[in-house]
């Protein structure tokens, strides 16, 4: 939003000046910062490292799960890309800020109303109804014929997005121990750049296809139901319960250890 509005004040030259001011900023502070100990392996990035990390992975269809459902998310009901075109059919100057705004909106309201999340143990499951709302948010978007309708379905989503998330990071930093923590998230970007670069291409091809609103709705649809089949395939990612989870266990055990030396 602050960007858009300097863009509009001044020009789009000035925002993207700030941008080379505070990534340059950025880097000088990351320069000087010194890699505190840890428990990865010591040895330079190799593929029997690599390796390692993989085969834990696939030991772990909890965390897999997690990661597939995000994709099947991203991929199938990413909607950004069009929304230039919806907001041009609502012929309102400031249609397309509002559509922008709706998903982080969203987000924001998820987070800072997430104090229940605290109460919940089943954090396989709380992914996996937040993506299918996701699924239902981006479908109330693609059917919606008025800008208000459509601004809701984008906040819907934005907060399933958010709620997702807090619990696929949740069960990552409680169940996977440090000693392969970074070869996970490895694993963990590639679902989370991918989906939304397929997402963008998937829907910009069936729109050029089947018109923009099929395109939306048919992903959303896609998006939910995938997302529910999900524990079918995967039973690890339903069944996962922080309480009794020996990862999450074994993980504390660690951190009690560490704390003591």
């Amino acid at each position: 939003g602050l960007g858009g509005l300097v863009a509009a004040t001044w020009s789009p030259s000035v925002v993207y000046l700030a941008d080379v001011v505070s990534f340059s900023l950025t880097l000088f502070f990351l320069v000087g910062l010194r890699v505190a100990n840890s428990n990865e392996d010591s040895d330079r990035p190799s593929l029997a490292s690599m390796l390692a990390g993989a085969r834990y992975a696939a030991r772990r269809p909890d965390v897999l799960g997690t990661y597939v459902v995000d994709l099947i998310a991203m991929t199938f009901a990413f909607p950004v890309a069009v929304l230039p075109f919806v907001a041009g059919g609502f012929h309102s100057h400031y249609a397309l800020a509002l559509l922008y705004s709706g998903l982080p909106i969203g987000a924001f309201l998820a987070t800072i109303s997430s104090r229940w999340s605290a109460r919940v143990h089943h954090y396989g499951r709380a992914v996996i109804y937040a993506a299918v709302l996701w699924g239902v948010g981006i479908a109330i978007f693609g059917i919606a014929n008025s800008l208000s309708l459509a601004f809701v379905g984008l906040v819907v989503a934005g907060a399933a997005d958010a709620v997702s998330g807090i619990f696929r990071m949740t069960l990552w930093n409680e169940s996977i121990p440090l000693g392969v923590r970074g070869r996970m998230a490895g694993i963990e970007m590639l679902s989370y750049s991918v989906g939304p670069t397929v997402g963008s291409l998937r829907v910009g091809a069936m729109t050029a296809w089947l018109g923009r609103k099929s395109a939306v709705v048919i992903g959303a649809v896609v998006c939910a139901g995938g997302c529910a089949v999900v524990p079918v395939a995967m039973r690890a990612v339903w069944d996962f319960d922080a309480r009794s989870d020996p990862n999450v266990a074994a993980v504390a055990s660690e951190r009690r250890l560490e704390v003591f030396d």
